[in-house]
């Protein structure tokens, strides 16, 4: 049965809906990197406050708040699209708009309808834009621990959760004050908490630009140095660093005398401006591989492979099992035809006995419509991160199917044979794991589904793949596993106690 890609999953359209393309990811990545730098050499006061300098966080903030805008996504197909520039979401698109990206006569008009005002004030938040200015009074074992968790999501938690388990009795966690099922989480793990809130009063002592747009990035980094100060920590660790509140924690640390360390959690194809001018003490990436491809944009970071934690090798034995990645469903790149495109694909694979694992992104999970529908296929498992670890998935799959997510170079270190099912407008993956014999990349359906059957049924081309995924996991994983929980630690004890 070959199920056509039909508009079944979830989204709605609309009016000549943009889609997400890779040129509009790096055209919106430049735009950002253009207006802050121009910014930053003509009076960088205004993106500097309390003897911190915010011009990275507001890089990355810039473009969390604007990559899923569908006015920019539109101006970026159409420049000259009246209705696309009439929806453009809050004030960070606008900026961006008025101040070179898509630049017409439609924004024009949005400017003078519109006055750039509250930037940030629709924008995902760990921390609200107000609170309590009441001091924080730090636990003693978390006051006294010399390393701190920065612990923005229960997610993180338990990334850091086999770390700090390792240094108990000298770490603590760091956590968004009123999300009292994540400030719970380390005490039932053994672990102090030591929780952070939101300045309530505006910053009088800021950069205009700042001010003006940017009151979340002050009065967050207000309250954590109000925790901070409760802390005797000398080290404070977080985990991926591309957001506008790592960065945050960052500067506060530095101004304080602390050190910062910053762990890799994952990786992106696109080097968005969350991964450029990082500057924390020290970058644990997984691998020298990484450490190469980030440094060009990081000049002042310096870098230090550990590996994988998370990561377990196992032989490929007699795995059958075919491991299915997901995104999203409609704000990723490639959209929901990527995803309607990978849900035929795990439909045509089911058709054989072969067990079908799917897994969805921890931040995605998947719609109803979407479980009912893969419900229907006997040997289609459904298997949420938060139940089943990503060792452990790997650990049945002979093949794993993904568009463009980290478990890709995972996949490739764990064994497990990549296939990158690449149907978004992305050139090639990067790195390129396909030209290092690593794995596979294709973009057609039909053409996945007969590599996938010939993985499965033919041991000797499945086999040809191992050579290469060790030379690739050598350059890209210093360690999984234990072994990269013991690196994390020696690093983590020698920038605390240095």
């Amino acid at each position: 049965m070959k199920t056509s890609l039909s508009a079944s999953v979830p989204g709605s359209p609309g009016r000549k809906k943009a889609s997400e393309s890779y040129a509009f990811y790096i055209a919106l990545t430049e735009a950002i990197m253009t207006l802050v730098e121009r910014v930053r050499r003509s009076d960088s006061a205004q993106l500097r406050s309390g003897g911190m300098d915010f011009s990275h966080a507001f890089e990355a903030m810039l473009y969390f708040a604007c990559v899923h805008d569908p006015g920019l996504i539109g101006l970026h197909e159409n420049p000259g699209d009246v209705d696309a520039a009439r929806l453009l979401q809050g004030a960070p698109a606008r900026l961006l708009a008025q101040n070179g990206f898509a630049q017409d006569a439609a924004l024009r008009w949005v400017a003078r309808r519109d006055r750039i005002a509250g930037l940030y004030k629709k924008v995902k938040r760990a921390v609200g834009s107000g609170g309590n200015n009441a001091p924080i009074t730090a636990e003693k074992s978390a006051a006294a621990a010399p390393i701190l968790f920065f612990a923005r999501s229960p997610r993180f938690a338990h990334y850091f959760r086999p770390i700090a388990d390792r240094l108990r009795g000298r770490c603590a966690f760091l956590v968004p004050d009123g999300d009292e099922a994540l400030r719970a989480m380390p005490p039932q793990w053994g672990h102090p908490v030591l929780s952070y809130r939101g300045a309530a009063e505006p910053q009088n002592a800021a950069g205009r630009m700042l001010a003006d747009n940017a009151p979340h990035l002050l009065n967050c980094a207000k309250g954590l140095e109000q925790a901070l100060l409760q802390s005797e920590a000398r080290l404070v660790v977080v985990l991926e660093g591309n957001s506008p509140d790592d960065e945050i924690v960052n500067r506060v640390a530095h101004k304080l005398g602390r050190r910062t360390a910053c762990l890799q959690q994952g990786w992106s194809p696109i080097v968005h401006p969350g991964f450029r001018n990082l500057s924390y003490d020290d970058l644990l990436v997984w691998g020298e591989g990484f450490a190469e491809l980030l440094a060009p944009y990081n000049p002042a970071q310096h870098f230090t492979a550990v590996g994988n934690h998370q990561l377990r090798l196992h032989p490929a034995g007699e795995r059958s099992g075919v491991l299915f990645f997901f995104q999203g469903f409609e704000k990723w790149l490639g959209g929901y035809q990527s995803t309607e495109a990978m849900l035929s694909l795990v439909e045509r694979v089911a058709e054989s006995a072969v067990p079908v694992y799917v897994r969805p992104h921890p931040v995605a999970p998947f719609p109803a419509s979407v479980l009912a529908r893969l419900s229907r296929w006997p040997n289609i498992h459904v298997e949420p991160p938060s139940q089943v670890a990503l060792a452990d998935a790997f650990a049945k799959a002979r093949i794993s199917v993904s568009t463009y997510s980290t478990t890709i170079l995972e996949s490739a270190a764990a064994g497990t044979v990549p296939v990158i099912f690449n149907t978004t407008t992305m050139p090639r993956y990067w790195p390129d794991v396909d030209a290092a014999g690593a794995g596979l990349e294709i973009g057609d359906i039909d053409a996945a589904e007969s590599a996938i059957r010939r993985l499965l049924a033919d041991r000797p081309f499945f086999d040809s793949f191992a050579a290469p995924m060790a030379d690739f996991a050598a350059r890209f994983f210093r360690a999984v596993g234990d072994p990269a929980l013991t690196e994390v630690e020696t690093v983590l004890l020698r920038l605390a106690n240095g």
